[in-house]
């Protein structure tokens, strides 16, 4: 009987501020970044910048990095693009990531936000 089914969620969703997909699943994923200097003024990557994302096991061990040119990030936005490769390297389980930029100086925009691989 179809309703005896166990429907499955939004894959990838946000759930409770945890990024939540299923093992195996492929997506892509837009990361918006407002970026504002010590004035408060909007700040545009350039071509030679860098956005670098973390993806981080339990016990802080690097999974993936994957590196952005300040070009790659239109208006701000970090295209994450969780393809068949990528997605392979996470089993079920909790992660972290981590993202920041570099222009001029580094700056972290995102620390230890929480994933969560079913």
């Amino acid at each position: 009987m179809m309703s005896d089914l166990k429907i499955a969620k939004l894959s990838p969703r946000m759930e409770h501020g945890v990024l939540c997909w299923y093992r195996g699943d492929t997506f892509t994923l837009l990361l918006k970044m407002t970026l504002t200097d010590q004035d408060g003024e909007p700040v545009a990557l350039e071509a030679e910048d860098r956005a670098v994302l973390t993806f981080l096991d339990r016990s802080g061990r690097t999974v993936q990095e994957l590196v952005y040119t300040g070009a790659q990030v239109l208006d701000g936005v970090v295209t994450l693009v969780m393809d068949e490769a990528l997605t392979a390297l996470f089993t079920p389980g909790r992660y972290r990531l981590d993202l920041w930029v570099h222009h001029g100086d580094r700056t972290t925009v995102v620390k230890g936000s929480p994933i969560k691989v079913e």
